[in-house]
């Protein structure tokens, strides 16, 4: 059964080495749908995924629910399993259950979320998992709690399904899989290149979604309040997770036959 990612992104040509370096171990295909990036974003996917998509957005503005109507435009027309991420998520553990099957089935996948504010000093020849081990893994209903910027589930499934209206590719599930997750780096640190994929989004929301989340959502704060915002209420939950994820990279590593 084939497997398909997609991806929304805009300048993302520090994190999308590792994020490609990575899915193309996992995935048949990728489309990856460009906000008008003007840096080095998509020669960095042809160099790397020369055989995936890319697509330029048809919305002006990354406002959350022109996102999910233009993703459900694309995964209404796929077969096999697909899955939406961004570039800071990552997918890691047991893809065997990725299987061919005439049944339809959704997957609820919790996040594991990285946090180390003072190594700013990564490379792209080694996997994010390596370099940044210091986080939390996120399991509580936290719906009414995104503007703090806390993680909910991502769905992967094997047959179109809308996303909510509400909340969009957010959700809760009681039963979500225990080996297979998402590797959220989003937080990993606020370094010079972090720092400057955070702030350079704001441009992209519209006046009435900013006006629609009275200036509470992540992506048009300022960076001292996102800095704020994480120390009080992500970094107190960080401790090193390098044995709870042992597991989940070797078999990353056995499935995949790579370090990516």
């Amino acid at each position: 059964m084939n497997r398909t990612v997609i991806c929304h992104f805009y300048n993302e040509e520090y994190l999308l080495p590792w994020w490609l370096q990575h899915h193309k171990k996992i995935f048949d295909h990728g489309i990856m749908i460009d906000y008008a990036s003007t840096d080095r974003s998509r020669n960095i996917i042809r160099a790397i995924c020369p055989n995936w998509q890319i697509v330029d957005s048809k919305n002006k503005y990354f406002d959350s629910d022109a996102v999910d109507r233009e993703v459900e435009d694309y995964e209404r027309y796929l077969t096999g399993w697909r899955i939406c991420l961004n570039v800071t998520e990552f997918l890691y553990g047991n893809y065997k259950k990725l299987v061919e099957t005439h049944n339809t089935m959704t997957y609820y996948l919790n996040s594991y979320v990285f946090i180390d504010l003072d190594n700013a000093n990564l490379t792209h020849m080694i996997p994010l998992h390596e370099q940044v081990t210091k986080g939390y893994k996120e399991t509580k209903n936290r719906m009414l709690d995104l503007y703090h910027g806390f993680r909910t589930q991502r769905r992967m499934t094997n047959y179109f399904e809308e996303y909510h209206l509400f909340g969009g590719r957010h959700y809760y599930e009681d039963k979500a899989l225990d080996d297979l997750f998402v590797f959220y780096y989003g937080y990993m640190n606020l370094g010079e290149q972090m720092s400057k994929r955070k702030l350079q989004i704001k441009d992209k929301i519209s006046p009435a979604e900013i006006k629609k989340f009275k200036g509470t959502h992540m992506n048009v704060m300022t960076l001292d309040k996102i800095d704020r915002i994480i120390r009080k209420h992500h970094l107190p939950l960080a401790t090193d997770l390098t044995n709870d994820i042992k597991p989940i990279i070797d078999t990353h590593k056995e499935l995949t036959g790579s370090s990516f």
